[in-house]
């Protein structure tokens, strides 16, 4: 009986430290304004992007957290079908060939290419190739 009530004192106090420092831990750096820049990028809001970079988010660079990283503001831009964010992306300098994961971001384009019909013109239109 002592035995479970230690594991349960533990795993309490365990999930409280990670609920108290998970922003930390799954930070990049910047108070996750990189993950910000993704998400908007995602949503395709060119003027929410250009005042994340105005406050110091880089167009160019995938969020990390604690042992991983995250996409690409590209990735997350095209695969959601966002033309108006990939030409932005594009301008800012992004990579048209980077490959996530597997997919490169014309492959994620293509993937939903219903709705982004315009991302992967863009990206053609830049030199983007698929394997």
């Amino acid at each position: 009986m002592s035995k479970f009530i230690v594991v349960s004192s533990i795993s309490l106090i365990a999930g409280i430290l990670i609920g108290v420092f998970s922003p930390a831990l799954f930070s990049d750096g910047l108070a996750g304004i990189q993950w910000e820049f993704n998400e908007t990028a995602r949503r395709g809001d060119v003027r929410e992007m250009e005042r994340l970079i105005s406050e110091g988010a880089d167009p160019l660079v995938s969020p990390t957290w604690a042992g991983g990283g995250g996409s690409y503001p590209l990735s997350e831009a095209a695969s959601a079908g966002q033309p108006e964010a990939v030409e932005f992306l594009i301008k800012k300098g992004a990579n048209v060939n980077f490959l996530e994961a597997t997919e490169r971001g014309l492959e994620l384009a293509e993937m939903k290419r219903a709705d982004a019909e315009k991302c992967v013109e863009l990206l053609k239109a830049h030199g983007a190739k698929s394997r």
